[in-house]
């Protein structure tokens, strides 16, 4: 459906450079990565407004330059809804229908149709100034998808909301896509945002498009240092892979089965750790002094510093009635431990 053939654009002090990548008709693919690594500068590539890039950008096999944009059925969603004042509800939500043409009667009704689709029926004689924010965004997706698009590009349409309405706002996202079958491509830099809503997911960093995947491959097996990292994960140690599997940085060591030497990273996942009230002084086993405690996002967490490395650990439960300074026993699992590149 849409394909990406070696994308670029150079900024003063910044390159987006050799973005390739498919996205498959009905696809909700989610671009995932920090402010000012890309991901916008992409989508609005993808939109058209940008149309000096360099590379290829296909749409049914045919070169996006090519197409006239009234033929390109591409809708854009931004961060902020950017309705017209002016106008009502109804009138917003059918303005591109009304640029092309289309009947008083019949682009009212289509308006209609699709507020009731985003939840807002019976609002499109309300002025739009009396709308909350996320009713805003609601409008500004109704006319986005009014114009029945083929792709629908979402530049982080829902960053300037409360939790709740967020929360609330990609539950009709994925709703709707499930309805619609739409493709659609969805820029972000919230990875639990990405996680929920997309069938795959592009991480970015300075412009280079880092891996590409669904969140459980990603998850599985993070290809960089960078990517581990921005999905979320603490236990990555920079050090040294020696003969024989073993890793050392600093004082920490753990025997591997990686046959790589030479300067890497090692994640350990949180999977890979268990800790016990006591150190028993057990095979295997490492003292960890308790520096930290807190929940967050529902769970339980504990920070360890291990053999001058600091570590996290995450539980739904809480194991113990641990205080700070207090030495607990932890057994890493190293058939659970990763190999990071960069």
């Amino acid at each position: 459906m849409l394909e990406l053939q070696n994308i670029s654009k150079k900024y003063e002090g910044f390159l987006l450079e050799g973005i390739n990548l498919q996205v498959a008709t009905g696809e909700f693919l989610a671009l995932l990565g920090p402010s000012g690594c890309g991901k916008s500068t992409l989508l609005k590539i993808m939109a058209g407004l940008i149309t000096d890039f360099q590379g290829e950008l296909l749409i049914k096999k045919r070169k996006l330059r090519e197409i006239p944009v009234k033929e390109r059925r591409i809708s854009m969603v931004f961060q902020e809804a950017l309705l017209f004042p002016h106008l009502n509800v109804a009138e917003n939500v059918a303005f591109g229908l009304k640029m092309q043409g289309v009947a008083k009667k019949l682009r009212m009704q289509k308006a209609a149709d699709y507020l009731e689709l985003l939840e807002l029926p019976g609002y499109g004689a309300r002025a739009v100034d009396t709308l909350s924010g996320g009713q805003k965004q609601r409008v500004a997706l109704a006319r986005a998808l009014v114009m029945e698009p083929e792709i629908l590009l979402l530049d982080e349409p829902l960053s300037a909301l409360d939790f709740n309405l967020r929360q609330n706002l990609q539950g009709v996202l994925k709703k709707l896509h499930r309805q619609k079958k739409l493709t659609t491509i969805f820029v972000t830099h919230d990875r639990e945002e990405a996680f929920y809503l997309a069938d795959r997911i592009g991480i970015l960093e300075a412009g280079r498009l880092k891996q590409l995947g669904t969140a459980a491959a990603m998850l599985a097996q993070p290809q960089s240092a960078f990517v581990a990292s921005f999905l979320g994960e603490r236990n990555i140690l920079a050090g040294d892979f020696l003969a024989g599997g073993l890793f050392r940085s600093r004082e920490f060591s753990l025997p591997t089965s990686f046959t790589k030497t030479g300067a890497g990273y090692l994640l350990i996942p949180n999977q890979a750790i268990s800790i016990t009230q006591k150190a028993k002084n057990s095979a295997g086993e490492k003292t960890g002094e308790i520096v930290d405690h807190y929940i967050r996002n529902g769970l339980y967490h504990w920070e360890l510093l291990v053999e001058g490395e600091r570590l996290t650990y995450r539980n739904s439960q809480l194991l113990g009635d641990w205080g700070l300074g207090e030495q607990v026993g932890v057994q890493l699992d190293p058939h659970q431990v990763l190999y990071l590149a960069e």
